[in-house]
């Protein structure tokens, strides 16, 4: 385990919206998604994962915050070895329908765990969460660890000063956000750019009203670290917020700490951290994915 009992909290990143926390024995793994396309082959992620199964044996606790594929991703699930799935807990907000707990009892978890919504929960005497439904579809989470808090928004849209004062007044002080960083809807035809661009900066806006609500030391960008690859929808790829450009926002104009992690990389809360060799790995790979184009073959 990465953090031992007393130490500060440590974040190894998978890919995407997916991050391993360790702290005090717990190792809590948020929506990883390893491999492959989401949303009907139209997304892959920007960079190669480098987190692997075995890795999984490092988990204690397996957090989905919605049933998005690139959150909660079934064939990945699937592939894991059932006697390391079997020293795993899930967690997840409690539904009607059920579908998360159904299927992952199905491959034979340790507990599935329904959490009480706003609810503080004890993983272990200093690691405790609080999850949090948003509008019945997605669930925010905020992690108490050795003395540090981290919240992680993924795809809530918490774009008011009114939606983010309620949550930080559930959660209190934030000393760590995980926020969205680029659009992930829709936005318009080919030839509308200008929505695209729009949708970018809108991201942007609500950057900055999380960092004035929740007045974070550090921000992790994150969410966003796909391309659109499908031929129908590569020309999206046009106006996406890049994490480079991003970070530098966050440092220059918001006056807060970026904390820009590539697929393999750890960072250990409150220690320095340079962003802009994660930030421009990325940065390249990008360029690289947009200079091969659309991957993926429309169905005949």
């Amino acid at each position: 385990m990465g953090a031992g009992v007393g130490l500060p909290p440590t974040i190894e990143w998978v890919n995407h919206a997916g991050f391993l926390l360790e702290a005090d024995g717990v190792g809590l793994l948020s929506d990883p998604w390893l491999s492959g396309t989401a949303f009907n082959r139209g997304w892959r992620h920007i960079s190669p994962t480098r987190f692997t199964l075995e890795d999984f044996a490092r988990v204690t606790h397996l957090w989905f915050s919605h049933q998005h594929p690139d959150h909660f991703a079934p064939a990945d699930l699937r592939r894991i070895d059932p006697g390391i799935r079997a020293r795993i807990v899930v967690l997840y907000h409690h539904t009607i329908d059920k579908k998360v707990v159904r299927f992952c009892e199905s491959l034979g978890f340790r507990e599935l765990r329904e959490l009480r919504d706003r609810e503080w929960v004890a993983l272990s005497p200093s690691v405790e969460i609080l999850c949090g439904t948003w509008f019945d579809r997605d669930s925010w989470l905020a992690v108490r660890a050795n003395g540090t808090t981290f919240l992680n928004l993924n795809d809530c849209v918490v774009d008011s000063p009114g939606l983010a004062r309620k949550i930080r007044s559930l959660c209190g002080n934030v000393d760590v956000l995980l926020t969205q960083f680029s659009y992930a809807e829709w936005a318009g035809n080919p030839e509308d750019a200008r929505l695209r661009e729009a949708s970018a900066a809108e991201k942007l806006r609500r950057i900055r009203i999380q960092c004035e609500t929740f007045e974070p030391a550090w921000v992790i960008p994150f969410a966003s670290f796909i391309y659109w690859c499908h031929p129908e929808n590569f020309f999206m790829n046009d106006e996406m917020n890049e994490v480079l450009d991003v970070a530098s926002f966050i440092e220059s104009r918001l006056h807060r700490r970026p904390i820009v992690l590539y697929p393999g990389d750890r960072w250990t809360a409150g220690k320095p951290h340079d962003w802009q060799e994660a930030a421009r790995a990325y940065h390249r790979d990008f360029r690289d994915r947009i200079a091969e184009g659309a991957t993926e073959v429309p169905k005949s």
